[in-house]
């Protein structure tokens, strides 16, 4: 199936190590995270805070103390495969990332992917998510194909109701 590997750029990554004793913030995992919005069209979270938000296709991911882990599980929802960590790289980072999401993509998940048109004018202009990661977390993103986890469902039964 398609993958990317996560790789090092060619120049090293640029991600900022985290200091060893940083925790991560405190915030409730399941509670949206607010914003506001900057000046260039992208989410800002307040100072201290982490959060992954989008807007009219300008998406941010600001995290604190963020494992590779972690990172490839982001990355691999954002991206709609799976994502394999080839990077080698142990520590814990805070990152900040802005990309833009593609409006053939978006309207091809949304199922409708005739309603692309002419992107010109749209507001989605700016890095894609792969450019994004290259050009500002130093880590590469290769496609190719592996192997990966597929759920198989062959049997569904109405259970009858006990009412």
């Amino acid at each position: 199936m398609p993958i990317y590997e996560l790789t090092v750029a060619e120049n090293g990554p640029k991600m900022k190590e985290s200091a060893p004793d940083a925790a991560p913030p405190q915030e409730d995992p399941w509670e949206a995270p607010t914003f506001d919005l900057g000046k260039d069209g992208y989410p800002v979270f307040s100072a201290g805070h982490s959060g992954l938000a989008g807007l009219d296709g300008h998406y941010r991911w600001t995290g604190f103390s963020v494992s590779m882990q972690e990172i490839v599980k982001t990355l691999s929802f954002h991206l709609g495969r799976p994502v394999i960590d080839a990077t080698g790289l142990k520590r814990k980072y805070d990152i900040n990332l802005t990309w833009n999401i593609d409006a053939a993509w978006l309207a091809e998940r949304a199922g409708a992917p005739e309603q692309v048109g002419d992107a010109e004018g749209t507001g989605f202009h700016g890095p894609t998510l792969q450019r994004a990661v290259q050009d500002q977390l130093g880590l590469k993103l290769i496609s190719q194909k592996g192997h990966g986890d597929i759920v198989v469902v062959d049997h569904l039964e109405k259970v009858p109701s006990q009412n």
